[in-house]
């Protein structure tokens, strides 16, 4: 039974296995617990794939988990917050940076390159392409050029703000 009205989480770092599976593990059991969940977060980035996970449940559960952003949206933190349909606010004087998908994350020193690397190219440059197709409508057409290219493109607080439709 759900008792109390608010529970809280504040994560904090990049996404990689182990933090996805804490934070979904705190997500399940305040929710468990409590009847809305708003979660503190700062994100420099990390994997693309756990990123996913994350932005899967936690849109499963959108209408009752508030994400707080409170200093940096890196790279796939900043995907986090984009894709995330729940309700989003900033606070203080957050800043995003966005840009394509590498391949040259810290995760990849743990797996097999030689057999990974083809493989990892052509789901790389997939993911590219569907991303920026999800950009399109959301960048200004200089944004979406300078992502486009391979730049990164840096956005302050109130262009963020305006981006991911912060109340």
């Amino acid at each position: 039974m759900i008792d109390h009205i608010k529970g809280f989480i504040r994560f904090e770092g990049p996404i990689s296995v182990k933090s996805t599976t804490w934070l979904l593990n705190e997500l399940d059991a305040k929710l468990k617990e409590y009847k809305q969940v708003i979660l503190y977060f700062t994100c420099n980035g990390g994997s693309i794939s756990d990123s996913r996970v994350v932005i899967d449940y936690m849109n499963r559960y959108h209408s009752r988990i508030e994400m707080i952003c409170t200093w940096t949206l890196a790279s796939c933190g900043l995907d986090i917050a984009l894709f995330f349909k729940g309700r989003k606010s900033i606070i203080g004087s957050v800043y995003g940076l966005i840009h394509l998908g590498t391949n040259t994350f810290d995760s990849l020193d743990e797996m097999d390159k030689k057999s990974f690397t083809a493989f990892n190219r052509e789901c790389l440059n997939q993911n590219n392409r569907a991303y920026l197709r999800k950009l399109k409508p959301l960048l200004t057409d200089d944004e979406y050029d300078r992502v486009r290219k391979g730049e990164d493109v840096y956005l302050n607080a109130e262009r963020l703000r305006t981006l991911l439709n912060c109340k």
